[in-house]
C-alpha cells in the first residue's frame, strides 16, 4: 500500500550548520481533516491533546514507568524519532485547525479503504482552504520545492481495527468504507470523474501547488482517535511508522504469509511488543545506518568482543562483511550485524534481552528490492532458491517463525546470554553464516558463540561479550580474561576520587589504566583516544610493571560523564585490550547522582479503562519488601509529587496483602519482566473520575512516590440498562442459568453472553473465545428468530457449564475480535448436584444410537431420555465409552482451518479414548487424522517426527449444529499434572474454530479432569500455522477407577434382546436390569420403570 520515495540517506539539509550537536530536523505539516458527516463528533484539541502528541516533552519517565504527559504517555512523536535516532533527527510539527471537508467519510473512502485515489480529494481540500493563511514555503527545508512531510489526521476511526460499526453503530461505516492509514501521493488518481479542483493535481508529477509555488504530492494518513468508539487520542505508533517512509524507508512487515521483521523494527509492526502503540520498536540497525543515524563498526580480527545495547546513545552495532561479496567500489553487498537489545526506553516491553544478529543484502546496491519475499529451511530450493528478507533476522531457536507467518517474534528469537547458542558455518544447522546472495550459498568460516553478560551481577553494565573468529583476518588472542579491572563503584560524585584496581599476572612496563566513554565499543583492540590515563604504576612518569595494584585519578580531574576503565598495552594506537571495567557514572556533587539502571520499582495497569465497581488490576514490582502501592486520585498528588496520608483510597504491600506478615516468599523484585506480578486492590469502589497507582517505600506521610502508573480512567456503570441472574447459585447439572435484563436501547441482534467472573471488560470490551454461553436477546441463537428488539426478558442459556463463578452481559458487535459491554451482571456461582437425587443416562444421537453419553440432565431430561431407551429395539454395548466423562468446548465458530494444534492438561490419571469436532456438512466423505505428542506442541507444528497418529477416520461432516465423532481412537494415557498436545487435520478446510483474543497456552475450557488451552489454526499435513485458535468439540476419557471397559448396559426395561423384563444381582435397588437413569422427586414424571425409586449412581 506504500510506496517509497527515493533515500533521503545523509541528503536531508541540517539547518544550521554550526550546530554543534549535528541533529537533523525536518518539519512536518500536519492537517487535521473533519469528514462531513462528524461536524458533532467530539474531537482532539489540535493545539492541547494533538500539539502533545507531536511536540511534547514527554519520555522522562518512560524508564521509570511514570507518565508526564497525558496524551502521549510513553512520548511524543517527536521523542520517539530523538530516541530512535540517538538525539540526531528532530521531527518539528505544526498541527493545524480541524478543516471541514465537503463529503462524508464514506464517500471519500469510496468502497476501499480510502486507497483508491478519491480521498485525494480531501486533502486537496483541507490544503485550498489553508492555503489562504499559510505560506508552505516555510515548510520546504531542503529547497527542492516541495513539502518536507504531511502528515494528515481525519475525524474518523482507522479502518485497520476491523469491520465492526464503530461505538455500535448498526448502519456504522464498516472497515470498507473507513480509511486505512497508508502512506501515498496526491498523483494517485481518482476511481471518480470529478478529480480534484481546481488545481489540476494530476499536473506537476500529481502535486498540488500552493500559491506562492511549493508543491505537496507525499502524504501519510492516520486516525486522530483510538480504536473504533470513543473520543481517546491516537497514539504514535502508525504516526511514527508512517512519517518514516519520508525518509526513505519501506515497510518491513511481509503481507504475503510472513511476518517480516515483526515486533523488531518499528517498519515491521509499529503496534509494538504490546499492541498498544504507546511503545513503537527501535528501528533494525541497517535502517538507523541508512538514515545516517549511526556507523557500524567493522569486526576484523578474531578474538572477544564487548558490546554495548544498540539504544545507546551511540546506538553501538558490530559488522561481519569478511568473506561476503563486495561490489567494484569495495562495499559489502552481503554481511551481518550484531547488537544488543535491552529492554530500555521504547524497547521497554522486549520479550528478552540479548543479542540479535541480523543477515543484510545490501539493499542499496540492488536495482530490485525484494522485501516481502520470505525464505526459510522447507521452502523449495531454499536457499539456493534466492528468496530471503534483506533485512533478515536470524532466530536464536532456528524456528524462522517470522518467515512462516507465526507471530510478530517471540523471546525465543532472542539469543539468550549464558546460553549454548552458537552461529558458525553450514551447511546443516540454520541458521548459519554462510552467504545466499543471488541464490550463491557458500561457507564464509564465520562463527559466533559464547554469548554472555560482561558480569551480571553488576547491574550498572549493560554490555555483552562474546568470542568471534574470522578466517580471513589474522587473529588477534583475546586477553581480556586474563587480567581484571574495576572500580567498585558505579556512580561519583565531582569532589569524590575514582580508585581503579587491577590485576594483571603477566604485566609490562608502559601497561596504561585509561578511562573511556562508557558508549564505545572495542574488541582485543581500541583506536580511540582516552579520556584520561595513568600508567599503571600510579603516574604518567614511572617505568616500573606491577602485576596488581590500585591507580587513583583525584577528585575534579574527569568531566561529567559515563566511563569504562580499560587496562591497555601499547605506546601507539591501536592500544591492545587487557581487560575492560563496568561502566561508571562521574557527575558534579551538586548535581544529583544518575539514577541506577537498577528498577527500584515499576507498576503497570492491566486495564486503563473500567467501569466503577470492578476491580484495579496491576502489574507490579518492588524493590524491598516494605515497599507498597496505592491508588490515589490523579490530581492529589502535591506539588512536589507526594502524596498525603488522607489521599491514599486502597492499598496494599507489593505482595498482595495488608498484613506484611503474610508476604514471606512473595517477594517480585524488578529486573524481570516474569517477576512482575499481577495484583488486585478490590477493598474500595472507585467513583467515575482519574486515578494513578503509586509505589512507595515511605512508612511516614507525606510519601514520595518511586513508581506512577499511567491514568487509570473509571467510568460510571451503564444505568438505562441491567441485566442480572436470576438465581445467586446454580445447580449443574440438573438447572438452567437464566438472565433477567431490562434494555431500553436494544437493538435486535444485541445479545447476551456468559463469561467467567475474572474475565473483566477491558477498555469496555469484552474478548472473544471466551464466552462461556450465549442467545440472542430473543432467546435463539439463530438471529433469523429475533423479528423485533427485546427491551425486557429473561433468556434461559442451554449448556452446563463447571462449577465456578459467572457474571452475564449485554453485548453488541459480535461476533468478532471484541464485543462492546452494555451492562453486566453481579457474579452468580455454578455447583454441582449432589449425586443421590441426580440424573444420568444414555441418548441416542443422530447416526451413532446408543454411542455417546449424555453429560448431567435434567428430571425432564431423564425422562425424555428414559423413554427412548424402551423404545429402544437391542441393548446397547457400551464399549470404549463406558462410564466415561466429556469435556466439551463452546462451539462458538467465527474462523474455519483445516486443522488446529492445541495443547491439554490432566488433573487425574485418565485415558483419553475419543474426539468430537465441529465440521460444516458434507456430502462426501472427507478423513480426519489426529495425532498427539507429549509436551507442548510449541517449535514442532511443523515437525511430522515429533507426532503419533491415533485416529484416522472417514467421516461426513454433520455441520455446525452438532459434532462430528472421530471414532476408532488409540487410547492415550495422562498422569496428573502431564501436558500433551493434541494435531488434528481434516481433508478440507471445513473445521471450525473460535478466533481467540487470549495468547496461545491460556486455558479456556477446564472440568475437574482436563484443561484445555489456546493453540493455533493449520494448515494440515504439518505445514504453515496461523493465529490463535480454540478448539470446538469434544474429548471423551476414562478417569482412572472406572469399570473396564467393555460393560454392557440394557435400555430401561429391557433385556439382552431388547424387550421384556429381566432381573439380576447386579442392580440392588429395584431389581432391574440396565435401569440407567437416576431420579430425585421427578415431578415431572416418573422415571423409567423405576416409579417412585430413586437410584444412586455410585450404586446403580
Amino acid at each position: 500500500m506504500d510506496t517509497v520515495p527515493p533515500s533521503v540517506h545523509r541528503e536531508l539539509q541540517n539547518p544550521d550548520d554550526d550546530d554543534d550537536d549535528d541533529v537533523t530536523v525536518m518539519k512536518n505539516f500536519v492537517i487535521n481533516i473533519r469528514f462531513a458527516d462528524h461536524v458533532d463528533r467530539q474531537l482532539p484539541d489540535p493545539r492541547v491533546a494533538l500539539e502533545e502528541l507531536f511536540n511534547g516533552d514527554c519520555a522522562s519517565g518512560l524508564d521509570r514507568g511514570i507518565k508526564t504527559c497525558e496524551y502521549a504517555p510513553t512520548g511524543s512523536v517527536k521523542d520517539h524519532f530523538l530516541w530512535n535516532s540517538h538525539g540526531k533527527f528532530r521531527l518539528e510539527s505544526t498541527v493545524f485547525p480541524w478543516v471541514t471537508v465537503g463529503e462524508t467519510e464514506k464517500e471519500y473512502a469510496d468502497g476501499y479503504y480510502g486507497c483508491t485515489g478519491y480521498f485525494v480529494k480531501a486533502i486537496v481540500e483541507a490544503l485550498e482552504l489553508l492555503d489562504t493563511e499559510i505560506d508552505f514555503s516555510e515548510f520546504d527545508m531542503d529547497g527542492d520545492g516541495f513539502v518536507d512531510a504531511v502528515t494528515v489526521l481525519h475525524s474518523g476511526y482507522a479502518s485497520e481495527w476491523g469491520g465492526q460499526a464503530p461505538c455500535g453503530e448498526s448502519t456504522g461505516n464498516k472497515m470498507l468504507d473507513r480509511i486505512w492509514s497508508h502512506k501515498w501521493d496526491l498523483g494517485a488518481g481518482c476511481s471518480k470523474g470529478d478529480c480534484p479542483h481546481p488545481k489540476q493535481i494530476v499536473n506537476e508529477r500529481g502535486a498540488w501547488k500552493s500559491n506562492e509555488g511549493t508543491k505537496v504530492l507525499n502524504y501519510h494518513v492516520s486516525p486522530s482517535l483510538w480504536g473504533i468508539c470513543g473520543n481517546k487520542v491516537g497514539r504514535i505508533g502508525v504516526i511514527v511508522h508512517e512519517t518514516l517512509h519520508f525518509l526513505g524507508l519501506p515497510d518491513m512487515y511481509d503481507g504475503t504469509g510472513g511476518k517480516g521483521l515483526g515486533s523488531f523494527c518499528t517498519m515491521g509492526n509499529s503496534w509494538g511488543w504490546d499492541g498498544s502503540q504507546h511503545y513503537p520498536p527501535m528501528l533494525n540497525p541497517w535502517a538507523k545506518w541508512h538514515l545516517g543515524w549511526i556507523e557500524y563498526t567493522p569486526l576484523a580480527s578474531s578474538g572477544t568482543y564487548e558490546l554495548a545495547p544498540s539504544s545507546a546513545s551511540k546506538g553501538a552495532v558490530y559488522q561481519i562483511s569478511d568473506g561476503y561479496d563486495k561490489d567494484s567500489a569495495d562495499r559489502p553487498r552481503e554481511y551481518l550485524l550484531v547488537e544488543n537489545r535491552r529492554a530500555l526506553g521504547y524497547e521497554k516491553k522486549l520479550p528478552r534481552e540479548g543479542v540479535v544478529v541480523w543477515h543484510v543484502d545490501e539493499p542499496e546496491l540492488r536495482q530490485s528490492k525484494r522485501w516481502n519475499e520470505e525464505g526459510h529451511p522447507g521452502q523449495d530450493g531454499w536457499p539456493s532458491n534466492g528468496k530471503h528478507y534483506l533485512v533478515a533476522l536470524l532466530p536464536a531457536d532456528r524456528a524462522y517463525k517470522l518467515e512462516n507467518g507465526r507471530n510478530n517474534g517471540d523471546r525465543y528469537d532472542v539469543i539468550a546470554p549464558g546460553s549454548d547458542f552458537a552461529l558458525g558455518p553450514g551447511p546443516g544447522d540454520h541458521p548459519n553464516t554462510d552467504t545466499y546472495l543471488d541464490g550463491i550459498v557458500r561457507s564464509t568460516g564465520i562463527k559466533l558463540w559464547d554469548f554472555d553478560w560482561v558480569d551480571e551481577g553488576d547491574a550498572g553494565n549493560l554490555d555483552v561479550r562474546f568470542k568471534y573468529e574470522n578466517p580471513h583476518a589474522g587473529a588477534a588472542p583475546s586477553t581480556i580474561a586474563s587480567s581484571t579491572i574495576g572500580t567498585g563503584k558505579t556512580d561519583y560524585e565531582s569532589d569524590e576520587r575514582v580508585d581503579v584496581k587491577f590485576d594483571s599476572p603477566s604485566a609490562e612496563s608502559g601497561d596504561k589504566v585509561a578511562l573511556y566513554a562508557g558508549d564505545g565499543t572495542f574488541g582485543d583492540t581500541i583506536s580511540a583516544d582516552a579520556i584520561e590515563w595513568l600508567y599503571a604504576c600510579g603516574d604518567k612518569s614511572c617505568n616500573s610493571s606491577p602485576t596488581t595494584g590500585t591507580v587513583t585519578f583525584s577528585a575534579g580531574s574527569i568531566p561529567e560523564g559515563s566511563y569504562r576503565a580499560l587496562l591497555i598495552r601499547g605506546s601507539s594506537s591501536p592500544h591492545s585490550v587487557l581487560a575492560s571495567s563496568s561502566i561508571f557514572s562521574y557527575h558534579p556533587s551538586a548535581v544529583a547522582p544518575t539514577p541506577s539502571p537498577v528498577t527500584e520499582a515499576e507498576v503497570y495497569l492491566r486495564y486503563a479503562d473500567l467501569v466503577s465497581g470492578a476491580p484495579v488490576e496491576v502489574e507490579v514490582c518492588c524493590s524491598d519488601d516494605r515497599d507498597w502501592f496505592a491508588i490515589v486520585s490523579a490530581n492529589h498528588f502535591n506539588d512536589d509529587g507526594t502524596v498525603n496520608d488522607n489521599r491514599i483510597i486502597d492499598w496494599s504491600y507489593c505482595c498482595g496483602e495488608q498484613d506484611h506478615g503474610k508476604c514471606a516468599g512473595k517477594m517480585h523484585p524488578c529486573g524481570d519482566d516474569e517477576n512482575m506480578a499481577v495484583q488486585k486492590l478490590t477493598r474500595k469502589t472507585l467513583s467515575p473520575g482519574d486515578y494513578k497507582v503509586m509505589v512507595t517505600h515511605d512508612q511516614v506521610a507525606p510519601y514520595n512516590t518511586v513508581a506512577i502508573s499511567e491514568t487509570l480512567h473509571v467510568s460510571a456503570p451503564d444505568v438505562t440498562t441491567t441485566i442480572r441472574a436470576t438465581k445467586e447459585k446454580f445447580i449443574m447439572p440438573g438447572e438452567r442459568i437464566a438472565c433477567t435484563f431490562d434494555h431500553p436501547a436494544a437493538n435486535v441482534d444485541d445479545w447476551l453472553a456468559i463469561y467467567a467472573s475474572t474475565i473483566l471488560p477491558r477498555d469496555g470490551k469484552m474478548p472473544a473465545g471466551a464466552v462461556a454461553d450465549w442467545e440472542y436477546i430473543c432467546g435463539s441463537q439463530n438471529l433469523g428468530d429475533c423479528k423485533a428488539p427485546v427491551q425486557s426478558a429473561t433468556v434461559e442459556f442451554n449448556h452446563d457449564l463447571p462449577p465456578y463463578t459467572y457474571a452475564c452481559y449485554v453485548l453488541r458487535n459480535g461476533p468478532g475480535r471484541e464485543y462492546d459491554v452494555i451492562a453486566s451482571s453481579e457474579p452468580f456461582a455454578v455447583s454441582k448436584p449432589a449425586k443421590a437425587g441426580a440424573c444420568k443416562s444414555w441418548c441416542p444421537r443422530a447416526a451413532h444410537p446408543w454411542r455417546t453419553k449424555c453429560t448431567w440432565v435434567s428430571c425432564s431430561g431423564c425422562k425424555k431420555c428414559s423413554e427412548g431407551a424402551n423404545a429402544s429395539a437391542a441393548a446397547m454395548s457400551v464399549g470404549l465409552s463406558s462410564s466415561g466423562e466429556e469435556i466439551r468446548t463452546l462451539t462458538e465458530g467465527g474462523g474455519v482451518n483445516r486443522g488446529i494444534v492445541f495443547d491439554v492438561d490432566a488433573q487425574v490419571p485418565l485415558e483419553v479414548r475419543s474426539f468430537s469436532l465441529s465440521i460444516a456438512e458434507s456430502d462426501s466423505d472427507m478423513i480426519v487424522r489426529i495425532y498427539t505428542k507429549k509436551d507442548s506442541y510449541e517449535g514442532h507444528e511443523d515437525n511430522p517426527d515429533a507426532w503419533t497418529l491415533i485416529c484416522e477416520s472417514q467421516v461426513k461432516g454433520m455441520g455446525t449444529a452438532d459434532l462430528t465423532e472421530i471414532s476408532d481412537c488409540s487410547p492415550v494415557k495422562m498422569d496428573p499434572g502431564e501436558a500433551r498436545s493434541f494435531y488434528m487435520e481434516v481433508g478440507a478446510r471445513d473445521l471450525h474454530l473460535t478466533p481467540s483474543f487470549f495468547p496461545e497456552g491460556t486455558v479456556f475450557a477446564r472440568n475437574d479432569d482436563l484443561s484445555i488451552m489456546v493453540g493455533k489454526g493449520i494448515s494440515g499435513n504439518f505445514g504453515r500455522s496461523t493465529c490463535q485458535r480454540q478448539f470446538n468439540g469434544a474429548i471423551g476419557y476414562v478417569p482412572e477407577g472406572v469399570p473396564n471397559p467393555g460393560s454392557t448396559t440394557y435400555p430401561i426395561g429391557g433385556n439382552a434382546n431388547g424387550n421384556g423384563v429381566g432381573s439380576t444381582e447386579d442392580d440392588p435397588v429395584d431389581g432391574k436390569l440396565g435401569s440407567d437413569c437416576y431420579c430425585d422427586d421427578c415431578k415431572e414424571g416418573t422415571c423409567g420403570v423405576a416409579t417412585n425409586k430413586c437410584e444412586n449412581e455410585d450404586t446403580g
